[in-house]
């Protein structure tokens, strides 16, 4: 493995929220607040197809709606549509993925296999994931 593209992993200028939420009890919308709290210096985008605005701040309903292409994006879809998203992100130029989403154990492996696939055409997209989020009880 190279190390192409992992600046824009530990050092990005900007971020995408892909599954932002306002509903207070869900995982989104704790992990909305987190990065809108966390005072990331660059452009954040929130992409949600439920809201318009989250945390005072505009959303996206689809990565092509967004001004530009972000450095990061930040997933938390249902695994399912993780390979779709994927795409989408490597068709927009994103250089790096976070997949927050978690692979149910029956068919992990076919899970991360389906996201690998996804990003193989987009030979400069870095994925780190999925379960990427650390929940303790």
């Amino acid at each position: 493995m190279t190390i192409r593209n992992l600046e824009f992993l530990f050092n990005p200028r900007s971020v995408v929220w892909i599954g932002a939420s306002g509903q207070p009890a869900s995982l989104g919308a704790a992990l909305t607040r987190n990065l809108c709290s966390a005072g990331f210096p660059g452009d954040l985008f929130l992409v949600s197809r439920e809201a318009r605005e989250i945390q005072g701040r505009p959303t996206y309903r689809t990565l092509s709606e967004l001004p530009h292409a972000p450095d990061l994006a930040v997933i938390a879809t249902p695994i399912e549509s993780a390979p779709e998203v994927i795409t989408a992100l490597g068709d927009r130029g994103v250089k790096a993925a976070v997949v927050i989403s978690a692979v149910v154990t029956k068919g992990a492996q076919e899970g991360r296999q389906a996201l690998l696939a996804a990003a193989k055409p987009h030979h400069r997209l870095r994925i780190v994931g999925p379960g990427s989020a650390c929940v303790r009880g």
